[in-house]
């Protein structure tokens, strides 16, 4: 796949994410840069004050440390890439010690 060829050359990992319709996560922290590009349905990002809606393909940086919010605005399944930016050690990447924050806490890459 293109984007994710591109992405690993950038040095950002590359996954799927598939929600329903109406899902939301709120007020999320990575200690890393994350790409975000919609691949199907119409989300809404909100960051740094500012909300908008990528089209699909449009690849959006979310800074490490910046607070924001992804919401599936439509009323269908949306799937979006998402990657972070590696870290010299990819072992650690690879082990899920990634943190994510919200503002319920803290948990590990991969946990529901």
């Amino acid at each position: 796949m293109k984007v994710e060829a591109d992405w690993k050359e950038r040095g950002f990992s590359f996954g799927i994410w598939t929600d329903p319709p109406g899902q939301v996560w709120e007020n999320y922290v990575h200690d890393t840069d994350e790409l975000f590009m919609v691949k199907q349905g119409t989300v809404e990002l909100e960051m740094q004050g500012r909300r908008f809606c990528p089209e699909i393909g449009e690849e959006v940086l979310i800074p490490g440390g910046v607070t924001h919010s992804v919401r599936n605005v439509g009323g269908s399944t949306c799937r979006w890439f998402y990657g972070y930016k590696r870290w010299l050690n990819e072992e650690i990447y690879k082990s899920g010690s990634v943190r994510i924050t919200n503002r319920r806490g803290t948990r590990k890459k991969g946990a529901k």
